[in-house]
């Protein structure tokens, strides 16, 4: 049986991302996994512009749900 997948998984993702086998990943190994710069920026800007635009749906059904959290989660 395995370990606690999570371990296990963790100690994976630590082996595959650790260029410099110093035991910790940084940022710049994280970009790494990208072919170039402009997949990454593009990634990130698109992650940015995605969450704009779920605030604003949340604010239009906390409008529209007269505040009510749990209903305007239902328009995200």
């Amino acid at each position: 049986m395995a370990d606690n997948i999570f371990k296990t998984l963790g100690a994976y993702v630590t082996e595959v991302l650790d260029n410099d086998k110093d035991g910790a990943v940084s940022f710049e190994e994280v970009l790494g996994i990208f072919p170039n710069s402009a997949v990454a920026i593009a990634f990130v800007v698109v992650d940015l512009l995605v969450l704009v635009a779920e605030y604003r749906v949340w604010d239009v059904g906390m409008t529209i749900t007269s505040g009510d959290p749990y209903k305007a989660l239902g328009f995200v």
